[in-house]
């Protein structure tokens, strides 16, 4: 099992082939903490809608992929941060801030997330799109991240987490088959060794 947290890419601009796609051939069953499949357009809208972003909010996407979330975020005039371990998903996130000049607006860090002690405490909104391995695995931190404000937010995408009521909800993308999920601090949390993903 090696840890890795790989991004999504979506449908947007054209289609790329197999020697362009990072993620092409490089993916096996529990490989990844993350699912190696489109996050398009508008699910990415979708999920700040349920954020209830602000331009004053600071977002974190963890597992960034090309940064697409935190991009959108920074050209609604918020703060976002993107943390990733696959290198060229990286270089692609830096190059598509440059191209949409918000590169001042966001930071990008290249690591795992389960092997550095990332500090969450500067953000209000965490984005996801793991796996249930992936969400099980760093839930503890999104608990920690939950309980320290009511302002909080953390939005899943597909997977939510288990026993905890989210705020609110919605069917998005193209067909209204991705289900996403918000949730908000100060509700309680059962404990993460006796819950899992919620799968919906």
């Amino acid at each position: 099992y090696q840890r890795r947290v790989h991004g999504v890419s979506s449908g947007e601009g054209p289609a790329m082939s197999d020697d362009d796609d990072p993620l092409s051939g490089m993916w096996l069953e529990g490989d990844s903490l993350a699912p190696p499949c489109p996050c398009d357009p508008q699910v990415v809208e979708a999920m700040l809608e349920l954020a209830e972003l602000k331009p004053t909010d600071t977002l974190f996407d963890l597992g960034c992929g090309d940064g697409r979330i935190c991009i959108a975020a920074a050209l609604r005039g918020a703060s976002a941060c993107g943390i990733d371990i696959d290198e060229r998903q990286i270089e692609k996130f830096r190059d598509n801030a440059q191209r949409k000049g918000v590169e001042s607006r966001v930071q990008i860090i290249l690591g795992d997330l389960l092997d550095v002690n990332f500090d969450f405490s500067s953000a209000s909104v965490i984005t996801i799109y793991l796996l249930p391995d992936g969400v099980r695995q760093i839930r503890p931190k999104l608990e920690s991240f939950l309980a320290s404000g009511p302002h909080k937010r953390v939005v899943c995408n597909t997977w939510g987490l288990e026993g905890m009521s989210p705020y609110a909800t919605l069917d998005a993308g193209r067909f209204c088959n991705v289900k996403i999920l918000a949730y908000r601090g100060g509700s309680a949390l059962p404990s993460s060794s006796s819950s899992s993903p919620l799968l919906l």
